[in-house]
């Protein structure tokens, strides 16, 4: 019993002592400590606030290249578009000038061999106004030679128009 009474004792003691080492161990932060760590509070508050700032400012340029790029995209489709458009303008307008070039063949040679082949480009004029008048040229009974020339030279005006 005595041996019993010893232990509970010395577990009692073991208690107070290890009670009394954790009360000094948590006697408290220094003021030194304290206005070191709220220091550091206060900076990074700040520079929290700072990249915060940052982030926003980022978001407002990264918004204002997404329009800008926007736009871009735009006024590239515009101009893809418009391309097209001068790119079929060309290929008409060289049609329409080899078909010219023909006409002034056979006109000056009287060579006619390549009849079949002016035939088919005349065919393959899109042009309205041009379209037209070829087939007025080619339906007129009694079409006076000046007045084939003038409509022909008529082209190269419509030419004109088509490249600019």
């Amino acid at each position: 019993m005595y041996f019993n009474r010893l232990i509970k004792s010395t577990i009692v003691l073991s208690i107070l002592i290890c009670t009394s080492f954790g009360l000094v161990s948590c006697s408290g932060v220094t003021q030194a400590e304290f206005d070191r760590v709220s220091e550091d509070l206060n900076n990074s508050q700040t520079n929290a606030q700072k990249v915060s700032n940052e982030l926003a400012a980022s978001q407002s340029k990264l918004e204002d290249i997404e329009n800008e790029l926007a736009a871009s995209q735009s006024k590239l489709e515009d101009i893809e578009s418009e391309l097209e458009t001068l790119q079929i303008n060309v290929r008409e307008a060289h049609l329409v000038i080899e078909v010219f070039n023909e006409f002034l063949n056979i006109g000056l040679t009287g060579n006619t061999t390549n009849i079949l082949g002016l035939f088919g480009k005349l065919a393959e004029i899109e042009n309205e106004e041009i379209r037209e008048s070829v087939e007025y040229l080619m339906d007129g009974d009694g079409i006076r030679m000046d007045e084939a020339g003038m409509i022909v030279m008529g082209w190269l005006e419509e030419v004109e128009t088509m490249l600019k």
